[in-house]
């Protein structure tokens, strides 16, 4: 495995009652070296506080990312998108 290989990204669709449901997830097997460089210079609060930033950028990016996904399906089948 490379290092652009420590990423997996992948979407489920399933059905649900009125439509479907979407649900996407990020699964990051190993730390990128330069990532374990960058952490190994912290303080354990540092790193957790930098992590903490991580998440929540990647989970915004979903949250964005979903939104995306759901009104073009909702568009490409004559329906209002909702959030």
């Amino acid at each position: 495995m490379n290092a652009a290989d420590t990423s997996i990204w992948s979407f489920e669709i399933t059905p649900a009652e009125g439509g479907c449901l979407l649900t996407q997830r990020y699964v990051m097997s190993e730390l990128r070296h330069g990532l374990r460089v960058q952490l190994a210079e912290l303080s354990e609060q540092q790193a957790a506080l930098f992590l903490a930033r991580r998440r929540s950028r990647l989970e915004g990016g979903m949250r964005h990312t979903v939104r995306a996904v759901k009104r073009t399906v909702e568009q490409a089948h004559g329906r209002a998108a909702t959030d």
